[in-house]
């Protein structure tokens, strides 16, 4: 189950989501955004940390999903 009161900016790093109130996203409504900015965001040295945080709140299954379903804008 996706808890809904979490500040997205105690996850994740606040610059990932520059372009919105960090306070505001629902980790349920707005996993569409959340789990591919803090993919993009992982590198080698960071992965298996930010993928705990990210399976924290959502399923693998999920965690894969996602990104297979945004379109590419470019």
């Amino acid at each position: 189950m996706v808890k809904q009161s979490v500040n997205i900016a105690t996850i994740f790093p606040k610059h990932l989501f520059w372009d919105m109130d960090h306070s505001k996203p629902s980790l349920s409504r707005d996993k569409d955004i959340i789990i591919p900015r803090a993919l993009f965001a992982t590198n080698q040295e960071t992965f298996a940390t930010d993928i705990v945080k990210l399976e924290q709140y959502y399923s693998k299954t999920l965690i894969l999903k996602i990104p297979q379903n945004q379109k590419r804008g470019y």
